[in-house]
């Protein structure tokens, strides 16, 4: 026994469909979307971001909102907060390597400047912070840069001697990282 439909009903539900597809297509490429960078927020947007900062349950999703705005204010807000840090304290060492990728990602023209610096000088865990920035820029932007070369020789440098010294701040996995992005950038095997 067969049913036929009229071809009313196959016509609208072939329209049903095909407006289905459409829009589960469109929500479907909006979600695949990377965020785009912001324009610049308003006062009040920044001084909320800047107060999330100093609370310890929202300094990560600060920073990544941070990241994404298109301020010159920003920089400075991520410089002084890397700065305010302690490094003593084992939480304040993971935000600071989230706030040194942050920086990575705003890639101003500050950005490479800072992370030199930061890598060449101060305490150790920053100096991990500013190599996993310099990672973050050679890995993810493709900024195959030659000036990170000799800072990253004189960060394992700095290494070597707190192997020597077996200080417990020596990680080998940062040693790895650095050693695999100076071949990266150098196209053969450091030694």
């Amino acid at each position: 026994m067969e049913i036929e439909m009229p071809l009313d009903n196959i016509i609208g539900l072939i329209i049903f469909l095909l407006v289905l597809i459409s829009v589960l297509s469109v929500f479907i490429f909006s979600l695949l979307q990377k965020p785009k960078a912001k324009s610049i927020p308003s006062e009040k947007e920044f001084d909320n971001l800047a107060q999330m900062l100093q609370d310890r349950k929202f300094q990560e999703i600060a920073l990544n909102r941070l990241s994404l705005l298109k301020d010159p204010r920003v920089f400075d807000l991520i410089t002084s907060f890397i700065e305010s840090l302690n490094t003593e304290d084992e939480n304040d060492r993971r935000i600071m390597i989230v706030a040194f990728l942050s920086i990575a990602n705003i890639n101003n023209k500050n950005t490479k400047e800072y992370l030199i610096s930061s890598i060449k000088e101060g305490d150790v865990y920053k100096k991990y912070g500013a190599l996993k920035g310099i990672e973050y820029l050679i890995r993810e932007k493709g900024m195959k840069d030659k000036d990170f070369i000799n800072p990253l020789i004189s960060f394992l440098n700095d290494l070597k001697e707190l192997k020597m010294k077996n200080d417990k701040r020596f990680d080998q996995n940062y040693e790895k990282t650095a050693i695999l992005l100076i071949e990266e950038l150098t196209g053969r095997s450091f030694e």
